[in-house]
């Protein structure tokens, strides 16, 4: 079940770490060990002509342990792309490859002066 209205406010330009949680039905870390995720960055839903950002597990997303990932977002990720609220999901692809969405939300992508 996906952890859902995970909202959050950035800067452009900003360094941040988002720190996810898998957790099952009964609230127990799920095992993420060998697991494919990605997480996805942008304006509109089905529509890939739009800026976004994409991280992917080796690329920007670590695997903790305990159902914990991170993702990480770099300067470069935001800098160039426009002001305003952006959608995100992480889905993640375990070993026997079922496919889950396991967080979604909005993020406020503000400006930056510097």
């Amino acid at each position: 079940m996906a952890a859902e209205k995970q909202d959050f406010k950035m800067w452009k330009g900003e360094t941040k770490r988002l720190i996810i949680t898998v957790t099952d039905q009964e609230g127990i870390p799920v095992d993420l060990a060998g697991a494919e995720i990605v997480w996805l960055m942008q304006r509109q839903a089905y529509n890939e002509t739009v800026p976004r950002v994409r991280k992917e597990t080796g690329d920007g997303i670590e695997l903790v342990g305990g159902g914990v990932f991170h993702v990480n977002l770099q300067p470069a990720d935001t800098e160039e792309i426009p002001r305003g609220n952006y959608l995100h999901e992480a889905e993640v692809t375990d070993l026997e490859g079922n496919v889950s969405v396991v967080t979604i939300g909005t993020v406020n992508l503000a400006p930056s002066i510097t």
